[in-house]
């Protein structure tokens, strides 16, 4: 009941304008208000609230590094397998190199699809947009001669989705190529045959 509450909206007048916040909301602001006109017990009891919303924040995002370290640790690997042996890709989503980490910030962002679903989504609309620009570039050519046609500024518009989709899919998939030749770069050699050693050495018998 009482997260409830908290979450309930609530008219509140700032100026001449009245907007509805939800309740807890509307509490920190009359508390932010308070500490800032001297209450040091309002200041007291913020300064906790936020120290123990940042810890959470930051434990949410550690675990969430951690997890992606793992997921691409286990998974990488079978990618690799599947690649080398020739066979399609593993149905596993999202792809271990479209979960990207920003080893400065610790930041964590997947670009590309997250389930079975978005894949076959993604396919859909990769196979229209490549049909789409054909006429892409009619619609190009044409408002080169009436730019002012509203048609076919409206089409042209529309158009270029599909394009600005093909070209974000076609960084995707040189980032692909570009982590499985680094990592083919840095597989182990095999070890060198041993060289025969030459005759008259101590080892003669």
């Amino acid at each position: 009941m009482a997260l409830d509450e908290a979450g309930r909206p609530v008219p509140v007048r700032e100026g001449d304008k009245v907007s509805e916040i939800p309740a807890m909301q509307a509490l920190l602001r009359t508390m932010f208000r308070a500490a800032a006109q001297g209450d040091t017990k309002a200041g007291r009891q913020l300064l906790e609230v936020i120290a123990r919303a940042e810890s959470a924040r930051t434990e949410a995002a550690v675990g969430t590094l951690e997890f992606s370290h793992q997921y691409k640790e286990k998974y990488a690997p079978i990618f690799e397998k599947h690649e080398r042996e020739g066979l399609d890709p593993p149905d596993i989503h999202p792809h271990p190199d479209d979960v990207i980490i920003n080893e400065i910030t610790g930041e964590v962002t997947i670009d590309g699809p997250s389930t079975k679903e978005e894949a076959g989504a993604r396919k859909v609309v990769r196979q229209h947009a490549i049909e789409s620009m054909r006429r892409y570039f009619e619609v190009e050519d044409a408002l080169a001669k009436e730019p002012t046609n509203r048609a076919l500024r409206r089409e042209f518009k529309e158009l270029k989705k599909s394009l600005d989709f093909l070209k974000k899919d076609s960084e995707r998939t040189t980032r692909h190529e570009a982590l499985r030749q680094s990592r083919r770069a840095l597989e182990a050699k095999p070890p060198e045959p041993n060289k025969k050693t030459p005759r008259g050495s101590k080892n003669d018998g």
